[in-house]
């Protein structure tokens, strides 16, 4: 009998205390955020599998228990030495990974299989990390309302973004400013929810893909201030380069860059304060004359263009233009009928 109550005993103790443990045997999971990050300092100051703390949350750091944290934000801000893969943490309730890993300077990011289906907030998460060449690839973005700064002065962003579903972002004011190449295709990106765009490929950063779809998707009222930022574009083919009068305003289609490689047309362009160059779209061609106005008059040779696209149904080969109207046709037609065949 005395075997059965101790037996009862146990089990009531571990359901009672079970929701401290979890996972890898004796290893306690964390209940807030700052009890995280406290264990987050305590590791980087002794990482060895005797410290206290790796006797208590487990041993490395990417065994531990983090399952219950919902807000990620700056937990590795500014630990310019961490650089540990976290692969196996599971992040799939936190909501806020803002600047998660801002000024990890030493960090790659073994991040690759992170949940962050429910992640709304990546602002700054990478930000001015020069070293995260992470891949995220098969991240789900769905959620997503904020990227602003998220690669903001990193390094040369080499991961697949092209399937992120950004559908629901409504600003990436400075997504790659200052950062290295953007060596992916993301202009098959869902813009039409955002409403800031302001210096999002700015302040040197390298992107090299032709986004003239998403002039379509755009936002009217979006702020596009500084889009592509103060890059050089005399080596693309845009007529005037430097044309200080245009006002950036979308729908587009519009490129930063409409050299041949482009499959929109390049009938109207203009180019930003700063030199990036927008193609606007084609303004549609004035509909047929349908007026019976048909005088006769005489044209030079050369039609002038501004002409020709007003009068579209004129022979601009040059020579003579016949028109006839009411104030010719009427008259000649008195004429006839009074007439003394």
């Amino acid at each position: 009998m005395s075997l059965f109550r101790n037996l009862l005993t146990l089990v009531l103790v571990i359901s009672v205390c079970g929701c401290c443990f979890e996972g890898v045997s004796g290893q306690e999971c964390f209940n807030t955020k700052d009890e995280l990050s406290q264990a987050i300092v305590a590791y980087m100051a002794d990482k060895s599998a005797t410290s206290e703390v790796a006797s208590k949350y487990g041993h490395p750091i990417g065994n531990w228990c983090v399952s219950r944290i919902t807000d990620f934000s700056g937990l590795f801000a500014n630990q310019g030495a961490f650089n540990e893969d976290l692969v196996g943490w599971d992040t799939s309730s936190v909501t806020n990974m803002e600047g998660c890993f801002e000024r990890c300077v030493s960090f790659f990011g073994q991040v690759q299989s992170w949940d962050v289906s429910k992640v709304t907030s990546f602002k700054s998460m990478f930000r001015q990390s020069p070293r995260f060449t992470g891949d995220l690839s098969q991240w789900d973005m769905s959620n997503a309302r904020d990227v602003s700064f998220m690669f903001y002065n990193s390094a040369s962003i080499q991961t697949d973004l092209s399937k992120w579903n950004v559908g629901k972002v409504l600003t990436f004011e400075s997504f790659a400013s200052a950062a290295g190449n953007l060596n992916t295709d993301i202009s098959a990106w869902d813009i039409s929810a955002a409403n800031n765009f302001m210096d999002m490929f700015g302040r040197g950063a390298a992107m090299d893909k032709n986004l003239c779809a998403w002039g379509d998707k755009m936002n009217r009222n979006a702020n596009v201030e500084n889009i592509f930022g103060s890059r050089d574009f005399t080596a693309s083919n845009c007529p005037n380069p430097f044309d200080p009068s245009f006002d950036v305003r979308p729908p587009g289609p519009f490129c930063h860059n409409c050299g041949a490689s482009n499959e929109q047309s390049l009938d109207n362009t203009a180019t930003n304060m700063d030199g990036s160059t927008i193609i606007t779209t084609p303004a549609p061609a004035p509909p047929p004359d349908t007026t019976t106005e048909m005088t006769i008059y005489d044209v030079e040779d050369t039609v002038d263009a501004s002409n020709e696209a007003d009068n579209n149904n004129n022979d601009s080969s040059g020579g003579t233009i016949w028109r006839l109207s009411s104030w010719t046709i009427v008259p000649f037609l008195l004429l006839l009928l009074t007439w003394q065949w």
